[in-house]
């Protein structure tokens, strides 16, 4: 956690900021409360708003194993060269189609006793990501791929296409909590809150994401793929040092 030191004659808080992560959901932390021997109160607090996603990102793939590297690599480009035109197609002008990865390699055979192991075969992978609006298409997209000959899936995420009026809504709760918190203690005590001293930033938004989805294929073809955007849960937290006004 960062820390950003505010100082004023002022009550108002002049300054709040936060850095917030993408991750995956967890567990809300604890909120605390603590009075200072120095004169000052000290809130931790952690708030969450909820949004519907408006963007599916998906990393979908074509491998091939071929007896020959010209065989591999050929017969993988036909097949990718079917995919990326079937997913343009069906997911529309406006949704991002770009590759990430390709790889060939050699693949071995179970070396003979105290023989070397020879190579049997080559694979091709070449893996494309797609980045559409249209959250509801995820699971026909999935379906449509397959069909075309993909054969791997790395990830199915659902986000934000602007988190920034979350991630404010979810800070404004957490800072506008800290002071309710902090002036509740200051008056159980007998004494008044101060202005602010200090803002910590806190860590992380946490976002509903289906990452790193991996499934066996061949058995999926046959049967429609349901895919469920769900709700994104974003959270902000926030430390705050109050002085002790004399």
């Amino acid at each position: 956690m960062t820390t950003r030191h505010v100082t004023g004659r002022s009550g108002a808080l002049p300054l709040l900021i936060a850095a917030l992560g993408l991750a995956a959901a967890r567990p809300a932390a604890a909120e605390s409360v603590a009075l200072h021997r120095d004169g000052t109160i000290q809130v931790e607090t952690e708030a969450t708003t909820s949004a519907k996603p408006d963007l599916a990102e998906l990393d979908l793939g074509v491998t091939t194993d071929r007896s020959s590297a010209a065989a591999a690599t050929t017969e993988n480009a036909r097949r990718m060269e079917q995919l990326i035109a079937g997913l343009r197609k069906e997911a529309g002008p406006v949704a991002e189609i770009r590759t990430v990865g390709y790889s060939l390699s050699p693949r071995y055979g179970r070396p003979g006793p105290g023989q070397p192991s020879k190579i049997i075969g080559y694979t091709a992978s070449n893996v494309v990501h797609v980045r559409t609006g249209d959250v509801a298409l995820v699971g026909k997209l999935l379906d449509h791929a397959f069909k075309l000959g993909a054969n791997t899936v790395d990830q199915v995420t659902f986000t934000l296409k602007d988190p920034e009026p979350a991630r404010t809504e979810a800070l404004r709760l957490a800072a506008a909590q800290a002071r309710g918190r902090a002036t509740a203690m200051a008056s159980a005590l007998g004494v008044r809150l101060g202005q602010v001293l200090s803002l910590g930033e806190g860590a992380g938004a946490a976002y509903f994401a289906n990452d790193k989805f991996k499934m066996g294929l061949e058995g999926s073809r046959a049967a429609s793929t349901p895919m469920e955007a769900g709700t994104l849960q974003i959270n902000a937290r926030v430390t705050v040092v109050f002085a002790i006004a004399r």
